[in-house]
C-alpha cells in the first residue's frame, strides 16, 4: 500500500510567502519510487519543474533528482521518479515543484518509519548533510566527481548542472566551482551550462580558460532576481530582472569578472500569455536607469542572447510605430526596430521611409544593434569632431569593431550611403559579431549588374545575397541591385532586421 509521506500545507507556505496555487502531495510507491502531483486550473499545458534535494541545502551534491514535465489542459499533473540515493528513515529531503520561473510548492519532509512527520522541520543547522552551505541555502558547489564522469564521456559536447529555479522564496543561487574543477572544465575546451529551472548559462569555454589563468582559487558565478526594481520603459515588461556577476578568487581576494572575450548565451523565460507580437519582444540590458537593446530572439517561450559583460538584464516588448507607414512594404521591419530602440523616427510621430539615409546614420543603427562598446571621444576621424555628440562615440565604435572604415583619415559622415556600402557593413558586424554565421555561405551573386558593383563590395555582397539580407529590383524583367543607388530608410531598416535574424 502506497504511504503519504506529506503534503503541501497551506499555513507552511504562507509562512514562506509563497502564494499557494495547487495542492500538491508526494507519495511513496513502496518499490523505491516517489510521486508528486497537484491539480490547478491556471496550470494547464504548462512546463513545470520538479527538484528533490537530501536535507535543505540546495547543493549539487544534495540534488537527487531534477525533471521536467507538463500539466494536462486541466492543469492536472503527476510525476514518479527515482531518486539517485534511496531516502532512509530519518532522512530530511525537500521537494520543490515550479512553473515559468515560479516556486509553486516548496516543503521540507522527513520520513520517520512508515508514518510521515506531521509537522515536518528543516534539517538540523549543525546536520553534516549541509555540506557546509548552511548559510545560503541558495549555494550549489559543482561536484567534481560529477564533473569528470561528464568529461570522460566522449559524447559529451559539454559539462552541464542543475541548480534550483529562481524564485520570490530563493531569489538568489550561487554556483560554486573549485580550482580544481575550473581548470578540468577548461582544459577540457567544452563550454560549461548552468540550468536553473527554464532559465539557461551557457560559459564558453575560452571564458573559463581566461577566468582559469588568472584565478588561484575558486569561482562563483551568481543569478539573482532584483526585487523592487521599476524597469524604465512603457511596454510590457515579461521578466523579472536579472543581474549575473563571476567572481574569482584571486591573491586572497574575491574579484569580479564582469567583460569576457567571448560572449556568454542567455536564455531566460518570459511570461509567454502576455506577448503581444513576437517581433517587438528583446531583451535589454539595464545601465543606470536606461534599457539598451541586447540583441536577442524570442522563441519557445524564451528569449535567448549573448553578451560580452555582466549586469542586469530584463525582457520587454514595447509597440512604437509611425502614423506614415501604413501603406509601406517596410512596416513590419521597421516597427520591430523602432520597438526595440535601435530606429528611430525623424520626429515622434513620423519616419519618413522614403528619405536617404547617410553613413553615420547607418553606423550609428548598427551600433545600437550590436551594443557595441563606446569609449570616449578619440578622434579617429578628421572630419568626425567631438561636436557631434549624436553619434561620434557611435561612429569610433563602428570603426573599432571593423564595421567602418573610412578613406585617407575621413569618413564622409553626411554622405548618402550607398546600397553597396551598406550590404559592406552589414557582412563585417556579422564579422565581428558571428564570424560563424558565414562558413559555408558562398559569395556569389545572380544581379544583372554585378559588373557595375566596385570590387571593394563583390564578396560582401555576394554574402548579403546568399542570406537573404538584400534583394534585388526588377528591371525590365532583370533582377538587378544597383549598388550605387542611394539607399532609402525604409531599405535600411529592412537590411538591418534581416541582419538581426541571421545573428
Amino acid at each position: 500500500m502506497k504511504k503519504i509521506i506529506g503534503t503541501f500545507i497551506a499555513a507552511v507556505v504562507m509562512s514562506l510567502c509563497i502564494p499557494l496555487i495547487s495542492f500538491a502531495a508526494t507519495t511513496n510507491n513502496g518499490d523505491g519510487t516517489f510521486t508528486t502531483s497537484g491539480q490547478d486550473a491556471n496550470l494547464a499545458n504548462k512546463v513545470m519543474t520538479i527538484t528533490v534535494f537530501k536535507g535543505n541545502a540546495f547543493t549539487s551534491e544534495n540534488l537527487m533528482y531534477i525533471d521536467e514535465f507538463t500539466a494536462d489542459e486541466t492543469g492536472n499533473y503527476s510525476i514518479t521518479y527515482e531518486t539517485k540515493e534511496a531516502l532512509k528513515n530519518g532522512l530530511s529531503f525537500t521537494v520543490q515543484v515550479a512553473s515559468e520561473g515560479n516556486l509553486i510548492e516548496q516543503k521540507v519532509f522527513k520520513l520517520n518509519g512508515s508514518t510521515p512527520d506531521p509537522d515536518p522541520t528543516p534539517s538540523d543547522p549543525d546536520d553534516k548533510e549541509d555540506d557546509g552551505t548552511k548559510e545560503d541555502s541558495g549555494k550549489i558547489k559543482v561536484d567534481e566527481k560529477d564533473v569528470n564522469k561528464q568529461l570522460s564521456d566522449p559524447k559529451n559536447t559539454k559539462v552541464e548542472i542543475k541548480a534550483p529555479a529562481l524564485t520570490d522564496a530563493q531569489p538568489k543561487v550561487n554556483v560554486e566551482m573549485s580550482e580544481s574543477v575550473l581548470k578540468s572544465i577548461a582544459a577540457s575546451g567544452r563550454p560549461f551550462v548552468i540550468k536553473a529551472g527554464e532559465m539557461e548559462v551557457t560559459i564558453p569555454s575560452q571564458v573559463l580558460k581566461e577566468i582559469s589563468k588568472n584565478s588561484a582559487g575558486k569561482m562563483n558565478f551568481v543569478m539573482n532576481l532584483v526585487k523592487d526594481s521599476k524597469v524604465p520603459q512603457n511596454g510590457t515588461t515579461l521578466s523579472e530582472v536579472l543581474e549575473f556577476t563571476i567572481t574569482v578568487d584571486k591573491d586572497g581576494k574575491a574579484s569580479k569578472v564582469s567583460t569576457f572575450s567571448k560572449p556568454i548565451e542567455i536564455s531566460i523565460p518570459v511570461n509567454v500569455s502576455a506577448v503581444k507580437d513576437a517581433k517587438k519582444v528583446a531583451a535589454y540590458y539595464v545601465n543606470n536607469g536606461v534599457l539598451e537593446y541586447v540583441n536577442s530572439k524570442y522563441a519557445n517561450g524564451k528569449v535567448t542572447f549573448k553578451t560580452n559583460h555582466f549586469s542586469q538584464f530584463v525582457v520587454v516588448e514595447n509597440d512604437i510605430t509611425f502614423k506614415d507607414l501604413e501603406k509601406t512594404w517596410a512596416k513590419d521591419y521597421i516597427e520591430s526596430l523602432a520597438s526595440k530602440t535601435i530606429i528611430k523616427g525623424k520626429t515622434a510621430d513620423l519616419f519618413a521611409p522614403n528619405d536617404q539615409i547617410t553613413r553615420s546614420q547607418f553606423a550609428l543603427l548598427l551600433t545600437r544593434a550590436l551594443n557595441l562598446p563606446k569609449k570616449d571621444y578619440e578622434g579617429t576621424f578628421s572630419d568626425v569632431t567631438e561636436k557631434m555628440t549624436w553619434n561620434v562615440l557611435e561612429i569610433e565604435a563602428a570603426n573599432r569593431a571593423g564595421i567602418i572604415l573610412g578613406s585617407d583619415g575621413k569618413f564622409n559622415p553626411n554622405e548618402n550611403i550607398t546600397r553597396q556600402q551598406m550590404a559592406t557593413m552589414i557582412i563585417r558586424a556579422i564579422q565581428y559579431n558571428d564570424a560563424s554565421v558565414l562558413e559555408g555561405v558562398t559569395s556569389k551573386a545572380s544581379f544583372a549588374d554585378n559588373a557595375s558593383i566596385s570590387d571593394y563590395a563583390k564578396e560582401n555582397v555576394g554574402l548579403a545575397a546568399q542570406l537573404g539580407i538584400i534583394n534585388g529590383k526588377d528591371q525590365n524583367g532583370q533582377q538587378i541591385f544597383a549598388p550605387k543607388d542611394n539607399a532609402t530608410r525604409a531599405q535600411a531598416g529592412k537590411m538591418l532586421y534581416n541582419m538581426l535574424e541571421n545573428l
